[in-house]
């Protein structure tokens, strides 16, 4: 995970970028997510120790995680959390999924015939994911269909796609898309620097 945290962190130029994966010791969806945002807050104690926050709200898993002064983007499967923290100036959005539970019939629901899901279904779709949560509300995206992933590769090695991810008003800024192998899960990660 430092590899990934680390190159993403280089590629796209950030004073800081953080990315952590935990696994899931309980069967129980909601003390994951519990677990998941008291690791994040843990997370942005040691790592930003400048950054203040309610711990209370952030624990709150009916509302989306809302803090000042950086950005945060968390998902979860049933064994596996990831979240994400990035500089305010820098959108994020992760979405981590079991491999085997992403069917090409799946993501040809929310695909466009561009798009390149016979080689890489999974990533097609958790870059989808990512860019939903990273875009949603500031382009008023309704579904992951509007998004488009082209220009998907293999970089250095099999285990990491880039590409590209369109939407109508997408086009014009600074973006990395980049989906990753971590054993049988796959990692969808956005990073949006937008325009001024």
């Amino acid at each position: 995970m430092i590899q990934i945290e680390s190159y993403l962190k280089n590629e796209f130029s950030l004073d800081y970028f953080y990315l952590r994966l935990l696994k899931f010791s309980d069967s129980n969806k909601d003390k994951n997510r519990l677990s998941l945002r008291e690791h994040l807050a843990l997370t942005i104690q040691k790592e930003l120790p400048d950054i203040t926050f309610n711990k209370g709200s952030l624990l709150d898993l009916s509302a989306r995680p809302q803090l000042s002064g950086i950005n945060v983007s968390i998902s979860h499967t049933q064994t596996h959390g990831l979240f994400a923290i990035t500089p305010s100036d820098i959108v994020v959005g992760v979405d981590i999924e079991q491999e085997d539970r992403v069917t090409k019939n799946i993501v040809q629901r929310v695909s466009h015939e561009s798009e390149q899901i016979t080689n890489h279904p999974a990533s097609i779709w958790v870059l989808k994911e990512a860019g939903f949560k990273a875009l949603s509300a500031k382009y008023n995206l309704n579904t992951i269909s509007e998004l488009r992933v082209l220009n998907l590769k293999s970089i250095k090695s099999p285990t990491h796609q880039r590409g590209n991810i369109y939407c109508k008003s997408l086009i014009s800024h600074d973006h990395l898309a980049s989906a990753w192998d971590f054993g049988r899960l796959k990692l969808g990660i956005l990073l949006l620097r937008p325009q001024l």
